[in-house]
């Protein structure tokens, strides 16, 4: 365990990932995905991060050979030998599988609109690098969010604001071409839809996408792919003219209901809401109709050391069950907050899930730096992990103005503290 987290052993034990010397672009962090997968039928699990646009990308080891075990990458492109297509590297995802091939990072072309994917676990017969072909002259990819776990409406989905019409959403089935989803029955309010996406499952057969554009509407859809094709059904509309609304987009089920939840957040920007509003899936309205938040967080800190004034609280959003408790949490990213007096060090918030989604402020934990770096930018990106037990997913958090990422092996929520978890909690 760093030294640098020493004095938050007992709150948020910490592996910081600083970029490798190959890596010659600073500000590793602005994109951001976790994921998991076998290899040789043993668990591994990675956070892959980039600096932005055509930079290269590096993955890191969470989980290796089945132990929590951080040292040392376990993959890296777009660098001089493993070359990307123009366009890369804006947006990352990850993938527990590629057809045969296992644990693989996946990037896509803003420009030429593919899919370059590179998986660990090789196949007989199989390079390990795949494209996959997407939608050119769309700025396919500017947005992308993995599907959380394995199932047949595919890999991931990303965001096509440049489309034509308004914009578009794709999803990338497992071994196939990315697939336009019909989202026309939320038409409306501004266009660049697909600035920003996010995907959950409700059950075997059905995933949730949110999409948010420039005009400040969020569809939210649902995707049964029962009998092969894809029908989709646009289940709410939320609009909002704040600047940046629904720029950030998490889905998950926060209350244990059965139900998909939508957090929508807001990018950057002199308008922008300083808040998440937490929708719930049980309450949904069924077509592109009004709907009313069941709950709205603010940024008030517990943590003496966080001022969130001008925080940009809510400028990231990441779901996952981070303590194993069978409900999914709400991370939150403020990436200006000051810290211990520092400007722009940054800060995110685990908001634990409840029974209740008007109780989901109920259990908050404050993750930040114990020395601050000015711009830092902590919490700007946000990603859920698969963790080394197969029921709770770690916390990374993107600082670009750091150069690092971080990964907080315990949020201090309960079931997911040294108390509680013991080892867990420390890196091997």
């Amino acid at each position: 365990m760093p030294t640098e987290f020493e004095d938050l052993r007992q709150e948020a034990s910490t592996v910081a990932y600083e970029r490798p010397d190959e890596l010659s672009v600073a500000g590793i962090g602005r994109a951001l995905a976790g994921y998991g997968g076998a290899i040789d039928g043993v668990r591994n699990t990675r956070v892959v991060t980039s600096a932005g646009l055509d930079t290269p990308y590096v993955a890191y080891n969470v989980v290796r050979a089945g132990e929590l075990r951080t040292e040392g990458t376990a993959a890296d492109a777009c660098t001089a030998s493993r070359a990307c297509p123009p366009g890369a590297s804006v947006s990352l995802v990850g993938f527990p599988a590629w057809g045969a091939d296992t644990v693989c990072a996946a990037t896509p072309s803003t420009v030429g609109g593919e899919v370059t994917i590179r998986c660990e676990g090789v196949a007989e017969g199989s390079s390990g690098v795949h494209v996959a072909i997407g939608a050119a002259g769309e700025r396919f990819g500017e947005a992308a969010a993995s599907v959380p776990v394995d199932h047949p409406f595919g890999r991931a989905v990303f965001g096509a604001p440049g489309a034509a019409g308004g914009g578009a959403v794709y999803r990338l089935p497992d071994g196939a071409a990315a697939e336009a989803l019909d989202l026309s029955a939320g038409a409306g309010m501004g266009g660049e839809m697909g600035l920003a996406v996010a995907v959950g499952v409700v059950d075997a057969d059905t995933a949730l996408t949110a999409s948010a554009g420039s005009g400040g509407r969020v569809i939210v859809a649902t995707h049964d792919v029962a009998g092969g094709a894809v029908t989709s059904t646009v289940i709410g509309c939320i609009d909002d003219a704040a600047e940046g609304f629904g720029l950030a987009l998490a889905v998950a089920d926060f209350d244990g209901d059965g139900a998909v939840d939508v957090a929508v957040g807001s990018g950057p920007g002199a308008g922008r809401l300083e808040e998440v509003r937490v929708y719930g899936g049980a309450d949904a309205p069924g077509s592109c109709a009004a709907w009313t938040p069941a709950t709205t967080l603010t940024c008030a800190s517990d943590d003496p050391l966080v001022d969130c004034a001008g925080a940009e609280f809510g400028a990231s959003l990441v779901a996952g069950d981070v303590n194993a408790d069978g409900l999914a949490d709400l991370v939150v990213g403020a990436p200006t907050a000051t810290v211990d007096d520092v400007a722009g060090a940054g800060a995110a918030f685990v908001f634990a899930g409840a029974a209740r989604l008007t109780d989901l402020d109920d259990d908050v934990r404050t993750l930040r730096h114990p020395a601050p770096a000015t711009n830092g930018d902590l919490g700007r990106t946000l990603a859920a992990v698969p963790g080394a037990e197969a029921d709770r997913v770690e916390v990374a958090v993107g600082a670009p103005g750091a150069d690092r990422i971080y990964v907080f092996l315990c949020t201090g929520l309960d079931g997911d503290s040294p108390a509680t978890v013991g080892p867990r909690c420390q890196p091997q």
